[in-house]
């Protein structure tokens, strides 16, 4: 699989978690916003826009973090420069040690 190929396929991943993710998310989400209160508490209108806030703000920069932790995992970004190399030296002295034995 080329690199091409490899990071295509990331993406695409990567954006079937995010949607099946959001899927899940936001109606908890919404439900936690309007219903997450008892009817005993004291909260002002700018307890509960703040915590409206809070949560949509919370959301968004756990998906954008988390999608970019997994497209970087998936597409490559996170192997060591120089990893090719290494591997390949690594099977041809495998392959030549074999050969003398």
């Amino acid at each position: 699989m080329q690199d091409t190929d490899k990071a295509l396929a990331a993406k695409q991943n990567a954006k079937r978690v995010l949607l099946i993710s959001l899927v899940i998310a936001i109606p908890a989400a919404i439900y936690f916003i309007f219903f997450g209160f008892k009817d005993g508490d004291n909260i002002s209108q700018h307890g509960y826009t703040a915590h409206i806030l809070g949560v949509i703000l919370a959301f968004i920069s756990a998906f954008v973090f988390m999608g970019i932790t997994f497209y970087s995992s998936r597409s490559g970004h996170d192997e060591q420069p120089n990893y090719r190399e290494l591997v390949e030296q690594q099977r041809t002295a495998d392959t030549k040690r074999s050969q003398e034995q």
